[in-house]
């Protein structure tokens, strides 16, 4: 999936710290967006408006439509979502893992952490998530 560790995802550099701005620039409402890129290797990090109210997120729908066009102009692949649980813990909520698109990673990022996660019809596994130095 990704460069370096086997089955790994990698974010670009100052990734982990873009989230966690877009995270804490959101509280107490949550975050959400999509992550772009290619073969597991995100490139790029667009948030997306969250029309739902505080406590959960809805991706809005022209954003999000956007988001995707570019995607498509610009030859990229979704690779995942991501959103925040403000002063909670960086797992996917039964909520989270019922919305869960097909194929795309689910970044949740909590408090304290930031952590990856598959989730598909037999449950969820965490997927190691590192940052490109260079």
């Amino acid at each position: 999936m990704g460069e370096g560790t086997p089955g790994a995802v990698t974010l670009p550099v100052g990734g982990l710290g873009r989230l966690r701005k877009l995270a804490h620039d959101a509280a107490p409402a949550e975050c959400c967006g999509v992550l772009l890129g290619n073969r597991g290797a995100v490139s790029e990090i667009r948030d997306v408006r969250n029309v739902a109210g505080r406590g959960r997120f809805e991706m809005d729908p022209d954003d999000l439509f956007a988001v995707l066009a570019a995607a498509d102009d610009e030859r990229l692949d979704v690779v995942g979502s991501f959103h925040s649980h403000p002063g909670g813990r960086a797992e996917p909520s039964d909520v989270d893992e019922a919305g869960a698109v097909p194929g795309w990673l689910t970044v949740v990022i909590g408090r304290r952490r930031v952590r990856a996660w598959s989730i598909g019809p037999s449950g969820r596994s965490e997927v190691p998530l590192l940052e490109r130095t260079w």
